[in-house]
């Protein structure tokens, strides 16, 4: 869901499309009360929090748990799309996306 009057009210035009949904929201938690399987074509991440510290490496949006969610999540042919200006982050959602089933 886009919120078209913050939108409007900035000077700025409204999305021309249709079907969008941007949630902030707890994925670990709250993902599979969203989607039904094979409900989605594309998953877009788009800068997330690199969590440094090893300890919180848990935290991150792209773990072996979620991994599981989004495969549910995913249509056959869908596509995942990953952007960060972090190197190190890229190369960790890289490889745990490699070793998923």
């Amino acid at each position: 869901h886009i919120d078209t009057s913050a939108a409007a009210s900035n000077g700025v035009a409204a999305p021309a499309c249709e079907n969008l949904w941007a949630v902030h929201n707890n994925a670990m938690r709250f993902l599979p009360n969203f989607f039904e399987k094979e409900q989605l074509t594309k998953l877009y991440f788009c800068f997330p929090d690199p969590h440094f510290k090893r300890k919180n490496h848990r935290k991150r949006i792209i773990t072996p748990p979620l991994l599981a969610e989004y495969a549910y999540s995913l249509c056959p042919a869908g596509c995942v799309y990953l952007i960060t200006d972090v190197s190190e982050l890229m190369e960790w959602m890289v490889a745990h996306l490699t070793e998923s089933p």
